[in-house]
């Protein structure tokens, strides 16, 4: 602009180009393009579960194919083995499997995304968890106090076995233990019984109705004739 040699170019047109100039340079600092957040981490049997959440202006522009390149814990990640959820028009999740051996002694995990498109250039973004840790039973003893540890590790709650308690709970379960093996409050039992008045007082009402209903209609026949 400042070599143009219009002489008439206002100073207008030069604020407006600075300006433009230092949004597009700062871009990183005033607003990330994308965004990756919330790296969970899940322990399986054979794998390892993840998923992450992305965000940003160049999340509508992302696609499963080879612009777009992810590695979770250093393993990359083909576009046939994740998943896409999107939760909004900016935000989307993603999901999928890794070996479980990639996660063995590691504490950490990070999550890499790096993507190309002629709207933005390139961008990339990363973010990391932690792996949870799962103990074996054998690495685990009856001590009071690993046990309470643990379950302040875990969130748990802590609470001491009482073999009476669990006796009553088993004597209590064979009480109340029904046909189908299943125990519910009273108010909401209930079973398909199609003869249910059989079970009941009604079916003595119901014959008396019916030895009425036929006295009564044929009262002139069986008693006319006997007070004549």
């Amino acid at each position: 602009v400042a070599l143009d040699p219009n002489q008439g170019i206002s100073r207008e047109v030069y604020s407006h180009f600075l300006d433009s100039a230092m949004k597009w340079l700062l871009r990183e600092n005033i607003q990330k393009a994308l965004i990756a957040s919330h790296l969970s981490l899940s322990q399986l049997h054979m794998n390892a579960h993840w998923s992450v959440t992305l965000e940003g202006p160049v999340v509508p522009y992302f696609r499963k194919n080879s612009d777009w390149k992810i590695s979770v814990c250093k393993q990359n990640i083909h576009k046939d083995d994740y998943l896409v959820e999107s939760l909004g028009n900016q935000m989307i999740r993603l999901s999928g499997q890794v070996p479980k051996s990639s996660l063995t002694n590691k504490k950490r995990c990070e999550f890499n995304i790096f993507g190309e498109h002629p709207a933005f250039g390139s961008v990339k973004s990363m973010t990391s968890a932690n792996i949870p840790q799962i103990y074996k039973d054998t690495e685990i003893n009856s001590s009071t106090r690993i046990l309470e540890s643990l379950s302040i590790l875990s969130g748990a709650s802590y609470e001491k076995y009482d073999r009476r308690a669990g006796l009553q709970l088993s004597q209590w379960l064979d009480a109340n233990n029904i046909a189908s093996h299943m125990y519910l409050p009273k108010r909401f039992q209930s079973k398909l019984n199609h003869f249910w008045p059989l079970d009941t007082n009604l079916i003595y009402l119901f014959l008396i109705f019916m030895i009425g209903e036929v006295l009564v209609r044929r009262w002139h026949h069986l008693f006319s004739q006997r007070f004549k």
